[in-house]
């Protein structure tokens, strides 16, 4: 197989995350030529973010998770993840990918993120372990039944509309400090 050979489109399976059934759909797979393949989720919005990926609380877990379940089925060990955007005049693509020139070829979209973000995590395996301990952390909050309400930044509350759904008035709190408004 030739680098990037596209393998499955709107691959669906039902896997497990420690004991517990997850059924994902991961849009498009690609077999690299060493067997292994990368995975892409398309998006549609402007901007494309793997920022989440490294944060110490997982707060974008799509394709982490795809890449973390995969691991343990044959023949689809992840070498790297990307989101892609294709439009009518534009493509991009963003994501972190295993060192070997054969994965960089969807992994060549602008530097600055995917880069700082590769530093950070330090390796493809580094990257593995680190969504692997965020997952479970995540999984051990949703079955012992926490749903906090965790405020990562202002943006995530002032577009959202969720205000009415924060208890306590949290939400509307965080955007009135900060010199917002609410979107009552």
């Amino acid at each position: 197989m030739s680098p990037g050979e596209i393998m499955h489109l709107e691959w669906r399976a039902n896997l497990e995350l420690e004991g517990v059934g997850i059924e994902v759909q991961v849009d498009r797979i690609d077999r690299l030529e060493d067997g292994r393949v990368v995975l892409l989720d398309y998006k549609t919005g402007a901007t494309l973010s793997t920022s989440g990926w490294g944060s110490e609380r997982l707060s974008a877990v799509q394709l982490p998770l795809y890449a973390t379940l995969l691991q343990a089925v044959p023949d689809l060990q992840a070498a790297g993840i990307g989101l892609a955007r294709v439009g009518v005049h534009e493509a991009d693509i963003r994501g972190l990918g295993d060192e070997p020139a054969e994965s960089s070829y969807l992994l060549s979209g602008p530097a600055g993120r995917s880069r700082a973000l590769a530093r950070q995590l330090g390796s493809w395996g580094g990257a593995l372990d680190h969504w692997e301990s965020g997952l479970s952390g995540l999984l051990a909050e949703f079955l012992a039944g926490d749903a906090s309400h965790l405020i990562h930044n202002e943006k995530g509350l002032k577009y959202l509309g969720l205000e009415g759904l924060m208890r306590s008035g949290e939400a509307l709190r965080w955007i009135e400090e900060r010199g917002g408004e609410s979107n009552d």
